[in-house]
């Protein structure tokens, strides 16, 4: 088991959506950070990063990647979630959140509450689809063994507004 136990507590799964910030990480009894959401929560015990990038050199926590050969970090299989879009169209993702839930599921979490997750701008921005259909399809997973998932909805993002290029007369 890659996580130590986690009988009982309530686990943070922290990412890195456009409109995250630190104040926004919700209290817990165990953070994981998935990703670039590191920067948001720096002091997280755990790190998911499928893809191996690891952000902070100088980060001391537990560091679970999903491909071998990493230095300083310890290989976790990370399956592959298969993802209905369609009738007859289905798609194979691996996502750094579904797996920190399903990690944190298998050390005994008792609640995850998932926060600094934008589905539609991280579709957008990678150009694929997937993971709102993932995201659905792990809650009801951790439904029937009585995990509840929730997933913090963030504020939406501040525009950014164009500075005047002329003083006004």
């Amino acid at each position: 088991m890659p996580l130590p136990s986690l009988a009982g507590k309530t686990v943070a799964i922290i990412g890195n959506a456009p409109n995250m910030s630190a104040a926004q990480c919700p209290a817990a009894d165990y953070t994981i950070a998935v990703s670039f959401g590191l920067a948001h929560a720096p002091n997280a015990e755990a790190h998911v990063a499928i893809d191996g990038n690891l952000p902070d050199a100088n980060y001391a926590g537990l560091r679970l990647v999903g491909v071998p050969g990493i230095e300083g970090a310890e290989f976790v299989y990370m399956p592959y979630d298969e993802v209905e879009l369609a009738p007859g169209h289905t798609v194979h993702i691996r996502n750094n959140t579904l797996s920190a839930i399903r990690l944190a599921a298998d050390a005994g979490a008792a609640h995850v509450l998932v926060a600094g997750q934008d589905v539609e701008a991280y579709e957008a921005f990678h150009n694929f689809q997937g993971l709102k259909g993932g995201l659905a399809a792990i809650i009801n997973e951790m439904a029937s063994r009585e995990i509840p998932v929730r997933v913090e909805v963030l504020p939406p993002p501040v525009a950014q507004v164009a500075a005047p290029t002329k003083r006004p007369k």
